[in-house]
């Protein structure tokens, strides 16, 4: 071999020996790449010296380079030659993480791969745990400068702050807590500015009753004194709405809303003059629950990010809250929505496609206008599409509320319904006969794939879904086991929700009030159904309804669900020893305890198949008991719940006072199949009780020790906890 005796060079006649050759080409080699360097305007450390136009990226003399290290150009390129530079930096790091690798040098090679990350798309701004500041710093944004004065109105955010919750959960105990703070930046200028010089409100008349129009815009200017308040009507319904007309900083306007559910938001946009603009479409009324001083935070404090839309939850005249946060992806002509998150921030999650109603950047509405030539829904994606294209980032923020005249749970199950129908109507008995005949043939085929990989469904290559239970494939639940290092199947997340809907149907059957809590609740935000790696259901009751449920103990086996009564001592109550339990109309509930110690508390144990449990705990009195005081504080077209699930309007319910007592201020959340009643604003509430960070994921109680995901015993399994992020909803669905 050449390189053991020699080697015969181009040159005739010369032998070289393979040491020198050796040495010259290493040589060469670094002399490439110190030229490389030099040219790059690095010198010895890794600091910047002499760089060139070539050598930064950002705005205002800041920007990113080798390892992150700043550069004093006040020049930074911009266009292509930005974007040229970014790629040559990213490639730059890459290869200097691969040398260290190569040479044995792993320390802080995941930093530094989190941080490239994050400078490429902003969403990966999270790393796993634990979590530490990227070395690379983002580009530099200073986000503009507003052209009104600075002088304090009557109505600034830091004067509103004081008519919010106050937060006294796991956190901060400031009077002016922000959500998210940590994670906003460039607010502290923001906040003492006016709320008219900020936001513009733009009612879109199209989407909303007449009738609603009046009580919304009346409610807008009643919240917000001194905000423009904008509403767009068709020409047939101005005489309706031409009382609200003369109040004060409120315009009305005749627009074109057009067939196929065009909106009024294209001929509003022109109206707005401030930075941010707040579309109403469809909204029934404004209450606190419409949190505008939170909305405007999150959008100013991401702008840095391109973040330029941010939504929030919506409650129907069904007494149901959900959100809409629908991830898309255009990949080989086929367009694919699918409900859930990737990351989350400032106790808000990044979404492709939001809710009807929010809060953007006047800029971008002007900018990148809905196409008002495609029906409503379609206009939703056709519009998240095209911010998608244009950079433009969408967050939803739970904890806001908007109340709006639809229902909420007809949008869950319509469109499947409705498909169902249809294929039902047009296919024959025999058809149908030989599909269920086929699919059971199927099921028979794949169950010992299925069995020998514990899986509990198989998807195939033409779209079939086979599911399996867990029998069927010979899973063993052991959630109490299982639960610390994998996933929970979900056949066994089926035989779980099997006991809230034994507890929910009882409920309903006898008028017993029940409202779920700490992980349920924090599942039903997350996953719209249980957590996959928890064990137990919580929910909260009165005392006298605790014993009412023990009275159907026979019913309740029957349905899947074994009561126990069970006394624990010394229990403190996680609803009366800190504000998190602030009922969602703002009031503070009654506590009889003043020590806020139960020395014996009764609470119910319940057992369910698959070796799950439920925990029913008495509260003194339950959070979303109403009152007269508190229905009064609210608009009379909103509903509460009465008996805990009836919605039922609150106009109907004063004229009653011993009514009052039987309707909850509670909503509907979606726990998988099951509608269950939890507090008022279930976002607010969870945010109060669990702070900024309840949308990323935590292990149970039990095993959580604030790092990470313990480790696999069967490492690479595909149930393996430590191998799915700690963030995001899409990893677990």
């Amino acid at each position: 071999m050449w390189w053991r005796r020699g080697t015969r060079v181009p040159l005739p006649g010369l032998r070289v020996p393979p040491a020198p050759l050796c040495l010259g080409l290493l040589l060469l080699l670094c002399l490439l790449m110190a030229v490389g360097l030099l040219h790059a305007g690095l010198c010895v450390g890794g600091s910047w010296a002499g760089c060139g136009m070539g050598g930064v990226i950002g705005g205002g003399g800041r920007g990113f380079g080798w390892r992150g290290k700043l550069s004093p150009n006040p020049s930074p390129p911009v266009g292509v030659e930005a974007l040229v530079q970014l790629r040559r930096d990213v490639a730059l790091t890459l290869m200097t993480l691969a040398a260290d690798l190569r040479s044995g040098r792993s320390e802080g090679v995941a930093e530094q791969l989190e941080a490239t990350a994050s400078l490429l798309d902003p969403r990966h701004q999270y790393s796993h745990s634990p979590h530490r500041p990227p070395t690379i710093t983002r580009p530099s944004y200073t986000p503009p400068l507003l052209t009104t004065s600075t002088r304090h109105g009557p109505n600034t955010t830091e004067q509103l702050e004081g008519a919010r919750d106050r937060y006294k959960g796991a956190g901060s105990h400031a009077a002016n807590w922000v959500p998210g703070r940590r994670d906003l930046v460039g607010l502290d200028a923001t906040l003492h500015l006016p709320l008219s010089s900020q936001v513009t409100v733009l009612v879109d008349g199209c989407a909303t009753p007449p009738h609603y129009v009046v009580g919304v815009v009346r409610q807008a200017a009643g919240t917000w004194p001194g905000v423009r308040v904008v509403a767009g009507v068709a020409e047939a319904q101005r005489a309706e709405v031409d009382d609200v007309g003369g109040l004060p900083n409120v315009e009305l306007m005749t627009v074109s809303c057009g067939a196929g559910g065009r909106g009024a938001l294209p001929d509003l946009t022109p109206a707005a003059t401030t930075p941010f603009a707040l579309v109403l479409s469809g909204v029934s009324a404004i209450t606190r629950d419409l949190d505008l001083p939170r909305l405007l935070s999150v959008a100013v404090g991401l702008q840095d990010l391109g973040v330029g839309v941010v939504g929030g939850s919506e409650r129907g005249r069904d007494g149901a809250v959900d959100y809409t946060c629908t991830s898309l992806s255009v990949h080989n002509h086929v367009l694919e929505a699918r409900e859930g998150y990737m990351y989350s921030v400032a106790a808000c999650v990044y979404c492709d496609v939001t809710g009807g109603s929010f809060l953007a950047a006047v800029s971008v509405l002007r900018d990148t206008p809905a196409d008002p030539a495609l029906p409503r829904p379609a206009q939703a994606l056709d519009w998240a599409l095209r911010l998608q294209r244009a950079g433009v980032l969408t967050v939803t923020c739970p904890d806001v509320m908007f109340h709006v005249v639809r229902e909420v749970r007809a949008r869950s199950w319509g469109l499947g319904k409705h498909q169902q129908r249809e294929e039902k109507t047009c296919s024959t008995p025999e058809e149908r006969k030989t599909v269920r005949a086929a699919a059971w043939q199927a099921r028979r085929q794949y169950r010992k794939l299925a069995q020998k990989w514990e899986v509990s469904a198989v998807v195939l290559a033409n779209g079939t879904r086979l599911e399996y239970t867990c029998r069927e494939v010979g899973i063993e639940c052991s959630p109490q086991r299982r639960a610390r290092h994998y996933t929970l199947p979900p056949c066994c997340l089926a035989l779980k929700g099997r006991m809230l809907a034994a507890l929910d149907l009882v409920s309903r059957e006898a008028r017993l009030p029940y409202n779920i809590a700490a992980g349920t609740l924090l599942g039903a935000l997350k996953f719209h159904g249980p957590l996959p790696w928890d064990f137990d259901d919580d929910a909260h009751t009165t005392a006298r309804d605790l014993h009412g449920f023990m009275r159907h103990t026979l019913r309740l086996r029957r349905l899947g669900l074994s009561p126990h009564l069970q006394q624990q001592q010394e229990k403190n109550s996680d609803d009366t020893t800190n504000s998190s339990s602030l009922s969602s109309h703002g009031h503070p509930p009654r506590n009889n305890n003043k020590n806020n110690l139960i020395k014996n508390l009764t609470y119910v144990w319940g057992s369910g198949p698959g070796g799950f449990s439920m925990d029913l705990w008495p509260r003194y009195p339950l959070a979303t008991l109403a009152s007269l005081r508190a229905l009064a504080a609210l608009p009379d077209n909103l509903p509460c719940l009465m008996h805990a699930h009836e919605p039922t309007p609150i106009r109907e319910v004063r004229p009653h006072p011993h009514n009052a007592s039987a309707c909850h201020l509670a909503s509907l959340v979606r726990v998988g199949s099951v509608w269950a009643p939890a507090p008022w604003n279930p976002g607010r509430a969870a945010l109060y009780k669990y702070g900024d960070g309840l949308y990323r994921h935590e292990g149970h109680w039990r095993w959580w020790r604030g790092k990470a995901w313990a480790t696999c015993p069967r490492p690479g399994h595909h149930a393996c906890l430590d191998l799915h992020p700690l963030d995001g909803s899409l990893p677990f669905l």
